[in-house]
């Protein structure tokens, strides 16, 4: 495996794999768009909190970002998801890059992830269909990592700030996105829905 460094590089590399065959509406299985990762994952490792570092992609998928982290130099990448036939597809994606070593895949919750690791970039379910699952991930995130960045529904801001600040973590920036959610689901109407979602930067204040 070649390290890219360059988001259009990431960007093109992670547009190319495979995605989710048979989506699951029940846990909120959705695409994270390859330049919209290529772009988070970029402002990770310009602030130096990816190359040489333990990551973690909880709610992994086919391992969109997870796969981005290793591309940018990540010491080594935790691939969490509990749908077993997503991560088959995680498999086929990891070795069409000729990635074979620098990761673990727990074919598991989030709940029952206990490692920690320098940085979490993580895409969750938004809490539509399970309440507060979106919560759920970012406590997760919070008992892993000194820095997290989390999509969210941006009409959940104040929620996830409020949440974050009692947690001990500061918010450093935020980045606003127009998300796709293409009809992929059985009760999806539209061909294609876009939602607001921001992508917060969350670090853990000193002290805590």
């Amino acid at each position: 495996m070649v390290s890219i460094i360059s988001k259009s590089g990431i960007a093109i590399t992670l547009s190319k794999l495979e995605g989710f065959p048979r989506p699951d509406a029940r846990l909120e299985q959705y695409q994270t768009p390859s330049e919209m990762a290529a772009e988070v994952l970029w402002q990770a490792h310009m602030a130096g909190r990816i190359a040489g570092k333990r990551c973690a992609d909880p709610a992994c998928g086919p391992g969109i970002i997870g796969i981005g982290m290793l591309l940018l130099g990540a010491a080594h990448v935790h691939f969490i998801d509990k749908d077993r036939r997503i991560l088959a597809v995680l498999r086929r994606n990891l070795a069409s890059l000729g990635i074979g070593s620098g990761y673990t895949v727990h074919a598991t919750g989030i709940g029952e992830f206990c490692e920690q690791v320098d940085c979490v970039v993580q895409n969750p379910p938004f809490g539509t269909r399970a309440k507060h699952i979106d919560t759920f991930f970012l406590e997760r995130a919070f008992a892993a990592a000194p820095v997290v960045y989390s999509f969210h529904k941006t009409s959940t801001e104040s929620h996830i700030l409020t949440l974050a600040e009692k947690t001990g973590f500061s918010c450093e920036s935020r980045t606003f996105y127009s998300f796709p959610l293409p009809a992929s689901m059985p009760h999806h109407r539209k061909r294609t829905e876009r939602i607001a979602v921001t992508c917060f930067c969350f670090v853990k204040a000193k002290g805590f």
